[in-house]
């Protein structure tokens, strides 16, 4: 069982049998057999009440302006995906409006970490560097079926943000080619 606030969750298949998707988030939901209909509704909706708290939401941004170390990010959501039951799919979400700038490369992490059993897809925010989702496309994303959502400027993140978990629900698609979500903002 998953308790909230957990980085990890993981979604069954109906019959409650197998795990059908591992995916590492800040936020979890228990979803395991003992939860019902309600009990999940009741989870959801508390979690998004939550983020939409005003206590919540008035937590101050550090005052440190800290580099993009998306290599360490990689290391350390590769050891939270190790410690996940066996699923059919494994999927790490990276997001960020830049490249890594800090620490080892996104290579390096790579090579240090074991990413052969998962997918690591990412929400890149195009505003502020240029060509900033062919760097994820690239550089971050790896794993069959793996994609950049798009978020073209900081106002269409919450679109985006919404649509990465329902295409990572879905699954890959056969004949999905491109890897990039041009991320049509206003749609999901």
């Amino acid at each position: 069982m998953l308790r909230l606030l957990l980085p990890l969750v993981c979604w069954v298949t109906p019959a409650g049998a197998e795990c059908r998707l591992a995916l590492a988030l800040a936020l979890a939901v228990d979803v395991s057999r003992s939860i019902d209909a309600l009990d999940y509704v009741i989870q959801t909706e508390g979690m998004a009440a939550a983020l939409q708290d005003a206590e919540v939401r008035a937590a101050e941004r550090p005052e440190a302006r800290l580099p993009t170390a998306l290599g360490a990010a990689l290391v350390f959501g590769a050891g939270v995906m190790s410690a996940a039951p066996p699923c059919a799919r494994r999927v790490l979400d990276v997001a960020g409006d830049g490249r890594n700038n800090e620490g080892i490369s996104v290579h390096t992490a790579y090579m240090r970490a074991d990413f052969s059993q998962g997918v690591v897809n990412a929400l890149a925010v195009g505003e502020h560097e240029q060509d900033v989702a062919r760097y994820f496309r690239d550089e971050v994303i790896r794993g069959p079926g793996a994609f950049v959502e798009l978020a073209p400027r900081q106002v269409y993140y919450p679109t985006a943000i919404r649509r990465k978990p329902l295409r990572e629900l879905e699954g890959p698609k056969i004949g999905d080619a491109s890897p990039v979500a041009l991320g049509q903002p206003g749609k999901s």
